[in-house]
C-alpha cells in the first residue's frame, strides 16, 4: 500500500506526523490529501524507481522487490470509520505483515531503491 491515508489510522515517521500525501493544489501551494489519487501515482512511481535501479527485473521479480520492502502496518485497532459518524466503512482482517487494508505493507520508495544493494 502506498503512503496516503487517513491520518488517523496510518501514522507516518515524518516530522509532521500527517499521514496523507503532500501534494501540489491549486494556487500555486502545497496540502494534504489521501485516496486513490494519490496512492496509486505514488506506487506506480516506487515500482518506475525499482525498474531503473533493477533493469534486469521482470514483472514478478519487480513485484517480489515491491512487496519484500515493505514496511508492515496492522490493522487499525478500532472500527474502520471515516466519515465519524459510527457506521463501519470495512472491516480489516489480517495480521501486520500481511491483511486487507495494507496488503504486504506501506512501500517506501527510498527504501525500495536501496534495499537489494
Amino acid at each position: 500500500a502506498p503512503p496516503g491515508g487517513a491520518r488517523r489510522y496510518q501514522i507516518p515517521d515524518t516530522p509532521d506526523k500527517n499521514g496523507r500525501t503532500l501534494s501540489t493544489i491549486p494556487g500555486g501551494k502545497y496540502g494534504y490529501m489521501q485516496g486513490t489519487s494519490m496512492a496509486s501515482p505514488h506506487a506506480a512511481g516506487v515500482l518506475a524507481l525499482l525498474a531503473s535501479t533493477h533493469p534486469w527485473a521482470n514483472a514478478e521479480e519487480l513485484t517480489e522487490l515491491l512487496t519484500s520492502q515493505a514496511e508492515s502496518h496492522a490493522c487499525p485497532s478500532g472500527p474502520y470509520n471515516p466519515g465519524g459518524g459510527g457506521e463501519w466503512a470495512a472491516t480489516c482482517e489480517g495480521g501486520a505483515d500481511d491483511n486487507g487494508f495494507y496488503g504486504a505493507g506501506i512501500i517506501n520508495a527510498e527504501k525500495a531503491v536501496q534495499w537489494w544493494r
